[in-house]
């Protein structure tokens, strides 16, 4: 009578029982089993998502850049996966260009390369839609633009960059760079 179990009770014949002939061999097959099940389940574990993060850029920010460039009063927010990743980055600010414009937005580099404009790896990169923008008609403006992405496993770094078109006061002023992992892609 069967009497040996695997920790997911595959059970098999142990010695003494009719089928003791087989022993080894049912042993065998129970083990083998036993390891394949446990290797599916340990892929079917999806990790916990990492928690979205914050940063402020400088309260005063002024753009000298006429391409763009990382703003050089915001951190860059770093981001490791074990796993391709969907994520919604989110820039804010308060812009402004007395002169021209001012445009700002994130760029990803790492495992991950976007441009400031991409919407996806290897995707146009003329979306101009979630960039931020003023000109001398609004002078001043609060502006966002959110974009969902996937980021590649590994370390990525989302950085918020600016340039500027013409000359005068352009700024990028209470910067803000937020990044929400969604699900694993």
């Amino acid at each position: 009578m069967p009497g040996a179990t695997t920790p997911d009770s595959i059970v098999y014949p142990v010695t003494g029982d009719v089928m003791a002939p087989l022993n080894s061999w049912f042993a065998q097959l129970a083990a083998s089993t036993q390891t394949a099940m446990t290797a599916l389940r340990a892929e079917l574990v999806e990790p916990d998502l990492p928690d979205p993060m914050s940063i402020k850029g400088n309260d005063v920010q002024a753009v000298t850049a006429t391409a763009w460039a990382n703003l050089p009063g915001a951190a860059a927010i770093s981001l490791t996966l074990p796993q391709a990743c969907w994520v919604t980055i989110t820039v804010g600010a308060w812009i402004v260009a007395t002169q021209g414009h001012t445009r700002a937005s994130a760029s990803v580099t790492g495992a991950t390369t976007l441009a400031e404009t991409q919407l996806e790896v290897g995707g146009s990169s003329s979306a101009w839609g979630q960039v931020l923008y003023t000109d001398t008609t609004s002078a001043t403006r609060q502006s966002s633009g959110v974009r969902t992405v996937r980021l590649n496993a590994g370390a990525n770094s989302i950085q918020l960059r600016a340039y500027r078109g013409g000359s005068g006061v352009n700024q990028v002023n209470y910067s803000t760079l937020q990044v929400a992992p969604l699900r694993w892609a």
